[in-house]
Parts: structure tokens; sequence; C-alpha cells
């Protein structure tokens, strides 16, 4: 078994899927809002979580960090806390299910810490960023996903084209794309939603990585060693190639 760390606004351990699996024993809760609540609001990670463990295939332990409070929004200080967590916890792959334009030293120390001993991933997002390349001339300018999946120490996923959905353009950050549009997943309450962002592509790129390093221990030693990313950069680029159309319907068994 591995531990995975999920990054998002926590999970809702009551929907029957979790239960169906037995998953809640597997699972450690912590916020990190300052909101003293464990609950999913808003209900983006307990879709994560839903993606991360069915894709996976295998049992993991999962750390779920909850840094997404009632504003829905992520303070930088709350996502760093949760990194060192995951570190500390010693998370093999940490999955980060949100972005922003900007970011802060801190947090960019955490996540290439983070980095040295787990493989870190995380959307580009759904609106790309512009990066000046000159100061003073605002028509040079090169496109950038979101940090912190700009990050180089961070694995970047996009969107992939399919039947009406248009793929992540290129733009710097970004290492895959993967299938995220008309996915469903498990949602507070529950209720079977459908979700279409880079985030779902994100969620389902970690679940495949997990599958991934459960079954090569190899690959294991590597991303512990901080030597991960490339390799499974290429081994989730092919899995891509070979299974485009991963199973997006979600039943509870």
């Amino acid at each position: 078994m591995i531990t995975v760390a999920i990054i998002d606004s926590g999970v809702d351990l009551a929907h029957p899927w979790f239960m169906a699996h037995d998953l809640a024993a597997s699972v450690v809760r912590r916020d990190f809002t300052g909101e003293d609540d464990l609950q999913d609001l808003g209900g983006h990670g307990t879709f994560h979580c839903g993606q991360v463990t069915r894709l996976a295939g295998q049992p993991v332990r999962l750390l779920v960090a909850r840094v997404v409070g009632a504003n829905d929004t992520a303070a930088p200080d709350h996502v760093v806390e949760a990194l060192s967590w995951a570190r500390e916890e010693g998370a093999l792959l940490i999955s980060i299910g949100l972005g922003a334009p900007c970011s802060t030293a801190a947090l960019e120390l955490a996540v290439h810490t983070c980095a040295e001993t787990a493989l870190v991933i995380a959307p580009v997002g759904n609106q790309l960023c512009r990066e000046r390349l000159d100061g003073d001339d605002p028509r040079v300018f090169r496109t950038c996903a979101l940090l912190p999946a700009r990050l180089p120490s961070v694995l970047g996923v996009g969107l992939a084209a399919g039947p009406g959905v248009v793929a992540t353009s290129d733009c710097a950050g970004m290492d895959v794309r993967f299938a995220g549009a008309d996915i469903e997943g498990p949602a507070p309450g529950g209720r079977v939603v459908s979700r279409a962002s880079t985030s779902v592509a994100a969620a389902r790129a970690s679940g495949v990585a997990a599958r991934i390093l459960l079954a090569d221990a190899d690959l294991r030693d590597a991303t512990r060693s901080g030597r991960g990313h490339s390799l499974m950069v290429a081994r989730l680029l092919a899995e891509a190639m070979a299974r485009p159309a991963l199973a997006s319907s979600f039943e509870i068994h």
C-alpha cells in the first residue's frame, strides 16, 4: 500500500461509494482552513477522492487535507501546511486539486521540497495565464499553466480532446493531457454528478499514477529519490494513448 495525499476541499466519507468499498478505515482527514470542520461543503474534494480511489484499482492510504473552506478559496499558507503534513506522513503521491495565477515563495518551496520524495500532480487550469517575457512590452509573452502546475517539479495535467471537447492549449507547465470531460463521480449527500475541467483530468491522472506506482517497485524507489517525475510523465502519456477513454461512468457496487 502507498500513501496518497489529496489537497482540496475535503471528502464526504458517508457517500455510498466510500462506504461500499470500506475506504473510511484507510483515510486520515485534517482541516487546515481554521474552520475546525472536516465536511466537504462544495463537493470538489469528494469528486477528487472518488476519481483517485477508483482508478488506483487497489487500496491506498489516503490523506485528505481540507484547504478550501466555506468561502470556496484556499489560502497559500494553508496549502503550505497541508503539503508539510503530507510530507511528514510519507505521501508518495500528492494530488493538488487547485491552482492560481500567482503564488508565494513559501508555497513554491513547500512544493519543491515535497517533490524530492513524492510525485506532485496539479491541474494546469481551465483559464491559462500569460507571463510577460519583456516587462516593457505586453505583446511578448508565453502562455502558462496556473501555479503550482507551472512549477518544474509538478506534473501539470491538461484536458484531452474528445467529442465536443477542446483540448487544453499548449502551455508552459503542462506535461500531459488526460480525459476530464463528462466524467461522473461522487458528490456530498450521496449524489453522483458529472464534471468537466482540468481538475477532473488531474484527479484521474493521479488515480492512474497511483495504480502505476502500486505495481512498479522501481518507480516507487525512483519517486522517493526525486527521480520519478519524467518517468511518470512517460508512463501517463503512454496510458493516455493506449486508453484514451477510461471509464467515465461511476457505479456503486
